[in-house]
This record gives structure tokens, sequence and C-alpha cells, in this order.
């Protein structure tokens, strides 16, 4: 089944109000997004962008779909369990538009893929697990030797931190420095994501958040998953229209650069810019 422009805009009618029209819309059509990283958040992330009306993507994983996906990952399911989640995510794209224009990095983000996985994109979506840091500092590496936005977004407690790396001034390698400077990895990671930390995590017990951590399982709570891909999303896409000087009905400010970010709890009720010392 072919799509026509009538189908196009009939499927993204109701985001139209929103950004100002059709003329809008096809502005967002031409957002070239890659996304790296397809579990519960880069999954959702495409999907996200796709409903919106973006057409051109991107997407890279090296992983497969398991049950334990299932609490959070839109691709996972009875019917998904053991595809790959680039697969996984192909299928349903397809199902909201079969013009959608994909490339696939299966092999996920390594030396010899970055480069292709970076070339002609607007804007990338760095959605890889926590621990393979290397793979996260290629990707950035790639992004801002191309003058690229890249934008993230992590499950903190049952928050959500939103941040978008632009440009030089602050870099992932300087973001993680805590990671680099503790000899102990958990530790270094936590300090490094959990700032600021939940004032509830502290309740809960700071020991048993770090030892599952460290067993590789970082304790996720769905919903909220469901809330991050949807903010990097609707961030990615009125940012985009923003810089090119697209006429929404709206003022729009642009998603803060690292090192300020946003910080969203749902259990304090906050929503708020932070900025990191040092």
């Amino acid at each position: 089944m072919t799509q026509t422009k009538d189908q196009y805009f009939e499927r993204t009618k109701r985001n139209h109000y929103w950004i100002g029209g059709p003329e809008t819309q096809l502005e967002i059509s031409k957002l070239r997004v890659g996304v790296a990283g397809l579990g519960g958040m880069g999954s959702g992330v495409a999907l996200a962008l796709a409903r919106l009306g973006v057409t051109r993507f991107h997407l890279a994983d090296p992983d497969h779909v398991d049950v334990s996906n299932f609490n959070r990952q839109v691709i996972a399911n009875t019917e998904t369990v053991g595809l790959s989640k680039v697969q996984a995510t192909v299928n349903e794209l397809r199902k909201i538009d079969p013009n959608i224009e994909i490339q696939i990095f299966s092999e996920g983000i390594t030396k010899s893929s970055v480069k292709d996985f970076c070339h002609e994109r607007d804007v990338i979506v760095d959605e890889i697990d926590v621990y393979p840091l290397d793979a996260h500092e290629l990707l950035h590496q790639e992004a801002v030797a191309k003058n690229l936005s890249l934008y993230s977004a992590y499950v903190i407690g049952l928050g959500i931190h939103l941040y978008r790396f632009s440009g030089e001034q602050f870099r992932f390698a300087d973001f993680i420095r805590p990671v680099r400077e503790n000899s102990e990895f958990t530790s270094g990671l936590m300090d490094t994501f959990l700032r600021p930390r939940p004032n509830y995590l502290g309740e809960l017990g700071y020991d048993g958040y770090h030892a599952q951590v460290k067993s590789g399982a970082v304790p996720i709570f769905g919903p909220s998953c469901l809330l991050g891909h949807s903010l990097v999303a609707m961030r990615v896409v009125l940012d985009w229209l923003s810089i090119r000087g697209a006429s929404l009905p709206f003022e729009h400010k642009l998603t803060p650069v690292m090192p300020s970010f946003l910080v969203v709890d749902p259990i304090g009720m906050s929503m708020n810019i932070h900025t990191l010392e040092g």
C-alpha cells in the first residue's frame, strides 16, 4: 500500500492546529532523524516521531526483544520475542506509513557504522543503553563533527532527565567525567546520571538501587519511558521547526543545551531546568 500526499495530511491532520497548518507539516516530513538504541526510550521515540509525520529514519540497535522488555518497550510483546529490535521497530513504523524511508544498522553504533549512521541526518537521538559508554562517545563525537544536535532522555527514578548536546562547549566526555574519575564503574555511573538525585530514592534505599544497577539491570518504571519518549519527540520536532523559522502559533523556547537540561519529576510534581556545576 502506497500512501499519497493527501493520505499523509489526513493521518497527521490532528497535529496541524498546533504547528500552523499543512505547510509546516511538510517541513516535518523533511526532517531526517537518526535514532540509536531502540529499547524502552528509542523505539518509542521513533514511533512518536512517525506519528508526528517524520518520514526519514536511520535506526541502530544490535539487541533482540525479550520478555523483560514488556513493562516499558512499545515494540515488545508475545509476537516479537526473539526478533531484533531494529526489525520490530521497522515493522511498527511501516504500519504507520508504508512509505517511510528507513536505513537500519543492526550492528548498532560502532567505529565502522557511526559515520554512515550520522550521514545526511538533521538530528540524532541517543537512546543507547547506559552501560556501553564507548558507543555513546562514538556517536557524540560524530555528531559534534557534523554539527548535529543530539537529544537523549533517561529514566531517573520515576522521572526523566532530557538532555540536548550541541556544539563543543559541553561534550559527552564532560558529562561522564564522574565515571572516568571513579575507580568503581557503577558508582561513577550513578554519580553521572543521578545529578540531581530524586529525594525519594534515598527513602527507598540507595544501596539497593546501586546493587541493581551493578547487576546490569537499571530499575525502570514502565510509564516513565512513555513520558520520556514523548518529550524527546516533541522537543526534536518543535526545535527543528523553530530553527528553520517556521511560523508556529505560539512562542517556543528551544530545548536548553548541556550543561543545562530538563528535569521532570512526576512524584514531586515538578519540571525544572537544572545546570551541572564544574
